[in-house]
C-alpha cells in the first residue's frame, strides 16, 4: 500500500496552518496582556499615577481591540498586585520643606497604628490635600490618628479606582469645624454619602475593647454624626450608629453609654498611642 504524501498546498492543509497561526497569535496576545494588565497596576498609567481595572481595560482595548481582556478578568488578574508607591516608603528629603515635619508625625503615627511601616510615597504626596482640609497640622483640633485615617483611606481609594464622593463629601461639609448638624442632615436626606473609613472601621462585636474605644474615639474627633461604623461579615453591609442612639448596640461593652463628643474624644491620641509604640524600642543608655 503506497503512503500517501501530504500537498501543503492543498486548502485544507492550508487553512489548518492559517488557523493555528491565529491561534498562536491569540495564545500569544493574551499572555501580553496579562503581563501588560499586571505591569500597569504595579507602575501606574502614566508612570506614578495609579490605575484601576476599569482603566487598564480601556488602555487594552485600545491596543487589542476586541481580542481585549475584560475587564473582569483584568480584576482578577491585579487583585493580589501592589502599586508600586504602596511599598516604596517616603524620603524626607524628597518632600517640601513646609510639609516635611506635618508627613514626619503621620508617618509616626502610621508607625505606631501600622507595626512599624512609614508612610509610603503616595502617601506622602496625598498629605498636601490632608493638611489643606484639616489646616491642624499639630492634631489640636482633629487628631492626627483620624486625619492619619483620611488620608490612608484617600491612598487606597486612589489606588484601587473606587469612588470618593463619600469623602469629598466629608470634606465639603468639615463636621470638626461646626455641630455637625448639617452634615447629618445632609446625610439624612442623601445630599451627602455617610463616610466609610476602613481604618476605623471595627467589626460587628470585636472584643478588642481599646481598639473600639479609640476608633470610636477618631469618630468624635472628627465630630462625626456617628458614634461609629462597624462592618457585619454575616451581611457584608456597614453597621452606622448614630450619635444619639441611645438602646443597645454591638459595641455597648466596649463604648458604654457615653455618647459626648467631648468625652469620648479622649480615647484618639496621637502623642500617647506613638508614645507607647516608642516605649517597645530598647532603651540608649549611657
Amino acid at each position: 500500500m503506497t503512503r500517501q504524501i501530504s500537498d501543503v498546498n492543498s486548502p485544507i492543509d492550508t487553512d489548518r496552518i492559517a488557523n493555528y497561526i491565529i491561534d498562536s497569535d491569540n495564545v500569544l496576545s493574551g499572555e501580553n496582556q496579562k503581563y501588560e494588565a499586571k505591569r500597569l497596576k504595579r507602575n501606574g498609567y502614566p508612570d506614578g499615577t495609579p490605575v484601576g481595572a476599569p482603566g487598564i481595560a480601556k488602555i487594552l482595548k485600545n491596543k487589542y481591540g476586541r481580542n481585549a481582556l475584560s475587564e473582569r478578568t483584568i480584576s482578577r488578574l491585579i487583585a493580589g498586585v501592589r502599586f508600586r508607591l504602596l511599598e516604596e516608603p517616603y524620603v524626607p528629603a524628597d518632600v517640601p520643606g513646609s510639609l516635611r515635619s506635618y508627613i514626619g508625625r503621620l508617618s509616626l503615627v502610621k508607625q505606631s497604628l501600622m507595626e512599624g511601616q512609614t508612610l509610603n510615597v503616595l502617601e506622602a504626596r496625598l498629605t498636601d490635600r490632608i493638611l489643606h482640609e484639616f489646616a491642624d497640622p499639630q492634631g489640636e483640633r482633629v487628631d492626627l490618628i483620624a486625619q492619619f485615617a483620611v488620608l490612608w483611606e484617600l491612598a487606597e481609594r486612589e489606588v484601587t479606582g473606587y469612588p470618593i464622593q463619600d469623602l469629598e463629601d466629608l470634606f465639603n461639609f468639615a463636621p470638626w469645624t461646626d455641630e455637625s448638624e448639617l452634615y447629618k442632615v445632609a446625610i439624612q436626606t442623601g445630599a451627602a454619602e455617610p463616610p466609610k473609613l476602613s481604618l476605623l472601621m471595627p467589626m460587628i462585636f470585636d472584643d478588642d475593647h481599646a481598639l473600639v474605644r479609640m476608633l470610636v474615639g477618631a469618630f468624635a474627633q472628627l465630630n462625626l454624626p456617628f458614634l461609629y461604623h462597624a462592618f457585619d461579615v454575616t451581611d457584608r453591609t456597614i453597621a452606622y450608629v448614630w450619635r444619639e442612639h441611645e438602646g443597645i448596640h454591638s459595641m455597648q461593652s466596649a463604648v458604654g453609654d457615653e455618647r459626648r463628643v467631648e468625652i469620648l474624644r479622649k480615647e484618639c491620641n496621637w502623642r500617647v498611642k506613638v508614645r507607647d509604640y516608642l516605649r517597645g524600642f530598647p532603651y540608649v543608655t549611657g
